[in-house]
Formats: structure tokens, C-alpha cells, sequence
């Protein structure tokens, strides 16, 4: 047994629900402690998901590494529109190259011309394991809008 409580974070793995883009690699909130249904299966509430769960394919965040972590934060970026594809029309002179402003982030200096500043100070404020989850997904993005440029420019042209 899992044995899950209220306010666990986890992540879907091996079902068919871990592939679905809305789904892939999203950290999910226990709203419940883990029980045993009426057909003998351990499940548990989720924050935003219809239903319980099985607790089998449900991974506990502290096994999750670092890679797992940013691979989320990743996929939460794109669920929200932040696709490689919306991604390509920032450049250098709107000053939004993602890896730079991860740099800014953890460097924890004033925020780039095209954000909030109140997100921005949110953002600053979080606990340095956060900050280089976000820095990470950031630079992720950054090579998702460099690859996606590069392929829709062809061969012959490719962004630095």
C-alpha cells in the first residue's frame, strides 16, 4: 500500500491517463488521505480530477528527480498555451529568451520588461528548489521555441 494523506503530491504513471497531454507529467494534490474502495483497491481524491484514482499508478513526488520535476512544470507551461509554437514569436528584442530570464530568476534581479512584476516577485519569493524547477522548465521551453524555429525555417537558417 501506498497509504497517501491529505496534501501528498503525486504524479499518474503507467495508465493511459500519464499520456494524455493535460495529464502527461502534471504534480497532482491528494485531497484525501488513501482508502481501500468497495472492490478491495486503494485510492485517493485529487485535487482537479473527477473522481478517485488508483493508488497504483500514482507516483509519490519525493521519488520523482530533477528531471521529472522540470518535465512537469514543462507540460503545466504548455496546458496553458505556452506551446513551442506560441513560444516563437518572442525574441531577443522583446526580452523574453526563456533562458535568460530563468538567469534573472535565480539571480533573483528585476523582472524582464514583458512580465508582471507582482508575478515576478511571486516567483522571486518561492523557495530556491521552486525557482530552479521554473529556471528549468524555462530553459526547456527556450530549446522547444530554438528547435521549433529551426524546423520551420529549414535547413539552411537556424537560430542561436
Amino acid at each position: 500500500m501506498k497509504n497517501l494523506k491529505i496534501g501528498d503530491q503525486v504524479i499518474m504513471e503507467g495508465c493511459a491517463e500519464s499520456t494524455l497531454p493535460k495529464y502527461k507529467n502534471r504534480i497532482w494534490t491528494c485531497q484525501t488521505d488513501s482508502y481501500i474502495d468497495k472492490c478491495g483497491q486503494e485510492v485517493v481524491f485529487l485535487d482537479g480530477f473527477s473522481g478517485c484514482f488508483l493508488c497504483d499508478y500514482l507516483k509519490p513526488v519525493a521519488q520523482i528527480d530533477a528531471i521529472g520535476l522540470i518535465s512537469s512544470e514543462r507540460a503545466k507551461q504548455i496546458s496553458k498555451g505556452y506551446t513551442p509554437e506560441h513560444d516563437a514569436g518572442y525574441t531577443d528584442e522583446t526580452g523574453c529568451r526563456f533562458d535568460s530570464i530563468a538567469f534573472k530568476l535565480l539571480k533573483g534581479w528585476p523582472a524582464p520588461p514583458a512580465f508582471n512584476t507582482q508575478y515576478w516577485q511571486n516567483l522571486i519569493s518561492l523557495p530556491y528548489q521552486d525557482q530552479l524547477r521554473i529556471a528549468g522548465a524555462w530553459i526547456a521551453a527556450e530549446l522547444d521555441r530554438v528547435l521549433f524555429l529551426n524546423q520551420s525555417e529549414g535547413a539552411t537558417s537556424k537560430v542561436d
